[in-house]
């Protein structure tokens, strides 16, 4: 959609996240990820894509990535 004729502009986007492990014993887990999108009629610009490896030892609740 284009922002300029979004009659109902949405703000937040749920997106659902699944892990799993490689290895035995096979683990899986989930998180819902809030995204919170500020309105602006500029595009972004973004220089390149991201990839992200969390550890099992990362902290609950500590960011992983910012754009």
């Amino acid at each position: 959609n284009d922002l300029r004729t979004d009659n109902q502009p949405r703000t937040l986007y749920l997106v659902r996240v699944v892990v799993f492990s490689t290895v035995q014993p096979l683990i899986q887990g989930t998180c819902t990820v809030s995204v919170t999108v500020l309105r602006n009629v500029n595009p972004p610009i973004f220089t390149g894509s991201s990839t992200v490896t969390v550890l099992e030892t990362h902290p609950m609740q500590d960011m992983v990535l910012n754009v």
